[in-house]
């Protein structure tokens, strides 16, 4: 497997955890996470506050389907199931 597949398989390893410090290793100080309609994160703090998001209950249930990479771009198709509180 490709460093960025592992990177990517660590990152998805971390949140399964909530593995604030293995999740935070896989980034950049530029990182962006994105829910559209929802929320727009930028910077590392930014994103690790969202980590252990305070309406979650538990941690994500996340299914990986395909993890495809071409040149420095990895592709992962899956599903991300998480329960929120109330």
């Amino acid at each position: 497997m490709s460093e960025q597949k592992q990177i990517v398989e660590k990152y998805m390893k971390g949140f399964r955890a909530t593995d604030h410090k293995k999740i935070l290793s896989c980034l950049t100080n530029d990182v962006v996470w994105e829910m559209p309609g929802y929320y727009l994160h930028k910077g590392v703090e930014a994103f690790e506050r969202e980590i252990e998001n305070p309406n979650a209950d538990g941690h994500p249930d996340i299914k990986v389907v395909t993890l495809v990479e071409e040149g420095n771009i990895v592709v992962v198709e899956g599903a991300v199931k998480a329960k929120m509180k109330d």
